[in-house]
């Protein structure tokens, strides 16, 4: 009853006071609504909005403005999914198929900033002592994709969702109760239709729900040897991936930001199997070569506390170029990437060699049942990785540069996976200032034919 009543207190609410339904919420768990994309601080925790630290956590939380999260969802579910069943005995069928992805992962530490803790009203002397100290914040993020259509052509929609938040100071059993309650409301709200609230705009989303997202929706189709994908970016932009899936060669690109920015362009040759196109032996894995050019969005500090729109009309955009080489399931059991970047120095971005059980690198994040039967998805799976990873010095994110140690560990069974990371560099793509921070995550996915 009392779980009810407060859920039913904070929906209403918003009615009675005229507050939107995320200022009330956020009021129950201790917390004030700052905008769209602004990090979530505790009431009495006073952060210096001019300082470096605070712009490095609001970009953090707004990295899917750039909509590598999206993209991320896409190559993650849709696309080795899709492309298989035009590959597979599939390929002719008019069958319907359903493609659903899910994940979600968090992360700890990826940005500090000073703030002052007022020991009145809000918290005791015990609590806060009314001196300057560091503030550390998580990010929270997930990704939705799904896909319907059948091995030809057919509709698709990836995206994602963070959410960067300064952890709770104190509070007593009845904020512990609402923090649960957000939780549940976030994940209702993420599961319906996110992509839709930013679709309405940045507004309307606020409204609902604090945090950021980006997304793509679109559609694919076939013709001859050649599958396009092709898709409107919910920040006003573009996305395409062309491809030949049986010869591996592709090309990626992305404009976001109002069509102001080419977020992302990328190609090579894509999961190539050596034994059939070259005649290598069976165990000889999968290769893909190809380069990439991303932009890194640049965060000035505002004293004047600018509202994130007009922030974002003053961002610097830093190109980050990388190639890569990886090889994939060599004698079943093993994977190698390496990655050289340029910023504008040679430097080596990724150095990793991956342990897994058979055909760990093929299993579909988004099996069929009969693959999870009798296919690459049957029973257990695992991979360990480990390595060095490397980031240019990018002192606007508070990252000094260099080699870190880089290591993943992941497990599957069926449809559903979990994995904790740190310093991955796939993950470092979309926010490069989670630079030693160790990320976990489960994701679920299912298609049906």
């Amino acid at each position: 009853m009392g779980s009810a009543t407060l859920v039913i207190g904070l929906l209403v609410a918003p009615v009675a006071y005229g507050q939107s339904i995320n200022d009330s919420i956020l009021e129950s768990i201790g917390y004030e609504n700052r905008g769209y994309g602004e990090p979530l601080v505790p009431k009495g925790i006073g952060l210096d909005r001019s300082s470096v630290g605070y712009e490095t956590i609001r970009q953090a939380a707004n990295t899917n403005a750039e909509v590598y999260g999206a993209i991320g969802a896409f190559d993650r579910y849709l696309r080795p999914t899709l492309d298989g069943f035009l590959r597979g005995e599939e390929s002719d069928s008019d069958d319907d198929i359903f493609v659903f992805a899910l994940d979600h992962y968090q992360s700890y530490g990826v940005g500090r900033a000073i703030g002052m803790c007022s020991p009145d009203p809000v918290y005791p002397q015990d609590v806060c002592d009314g001196q300057p100290r560091v503030y550390t914040a998580d990010l929270y993020s997930t990704s939705i994709a799904a896909a319907w259509g059948d091995s030809k052509s057919g509709f698709f929609g990836s995206a994602s969702y963070s959410l960067a938040m300064i952890p709770p100071v104190a509070g007593g059993d009845d904020r512990a109760a609402s923090r649960g309650v957000f939780a549940f409301y976030l994940g209702l709200l993420t599961f319906a239709g996110m992509p839709a609230y930013r679709l309405l705009g940045k507004k309307v989303f606020n409204f609902l729900m604090p945090g950021s997202a980006d997304g793509i929706l679109g559609g694919y189709t076939t013709l001859g040897p050649i599958r396009g994908y092709g898709g409107y970016v919910l920040s006003r932009g573009a996305f395409g991936d062309l491809a030949i899936p049986r010869y591996s060669p592709f090309a990626t690109a992305a404009l976001s930001q109002d069509f102001g920015s080419l977020a992302l362009v990328r190609g090579g040759l894509r999961d190539m199997d050596l034994a059939e196109t070259l005649g290598l032996p069976d165990d000889s894995g999968f290769t893909s070569l190809f380069a990439q050019r991303t932009l890194l969005p640049v965060p000035r500090v505002d004293p004047g506390g600018a509202s994130l729109d007009d922030l974002s009309r003053e961002l610097v955009q830093v190109p980050f170029v990388t190639a890569h080489l990886r090889q994939m399931d060599l004698v079943k059991y093993v994977d190698l990437k390496l990655a050289l970047g340029s910023a504008p120095e040679v430097f080596v971005h990724e150095a990793l060699i991956a342990f897994h059980s058979e055909s760990f690198s093929r299993r579909r994040a988004a099996p069929t049942d009969s693959e999870m039967q009798s296919g690459v998805n049957e029973g257990f799976g695992w991979s360990l990785s480990a390595g060095t990873a490397s980031l240019p010095p990018m002192y606007y994110y508070a990252v000094q540069g260099g080699n870190r140690f880089s290591f993943k560990a992941e497990a599957a069974y069926g449809p559903f996976s979990a994995f904790v990371r740190m310093n991955d560099p796939e993950f470092l793509q979309a926010f490069p200032f989670a630079y030693n921070a160790v990320n976990g995550g489960i994701a679920v996915g299912l298609s049906e034919d």
